[in-house]
């Protein structure tokens, strides 16, 4: 959060919003690179998911700290159809997860995400 919220006061969140909005298209762009790229190279598009996460991790940071973003992150970050989809239904939970564990999610976390529980109904 210290990367891009330096103060929380109303004119620090306005001179912030420039920056977050940097930030979400250049990872758009590294994301899009990833979209077309052989399994041998992203194995499993894990680069590109956790790359997702962090998108995901910056969104959720925006709306704890009440700064509105337009074009919202989906736009910002250039997901449209499946990449929109995934970000929607696993990178942000997977991103929500991590920050409240404050760390990387276990493969039973995870797992429990991917199954429609919440992020911390296991330990």
């Amino acid at each position: 959060k210290a990367i891009f919220l330096k103060k929380t006061d109303e004119g620090e969140k306005k001179k912030n919003v420039p920056r977050v909005e940097r930030m979400l298209k250049e990872l758009g762009k590294t994301l899009k690179k990833f979209w077309h790229v052989a399994d041998d190279l992203d194995t499993g598009s894990a680069v590109e998911g956790h790359l997702n996460q962090v998108g995901g991790m910056i969104h959720l940071r925006c709306q704890e700290y009440g700064i509105k973003l337009k074009p919202n992150t989906v736009k910002l970050l250039g997901l449209k159809g499946q990449q929109q989809t995934m970000f929607l239904q696993m990178a942000i939970p997977f991103a929500k997860g991590t920050i409240a564990k404050g760390r990387a999610l276990t493969t039973a976390e995870t797992q429990s995400i991917l199954q429609g529980r919440p992020w911390n109904a296991t330990t």
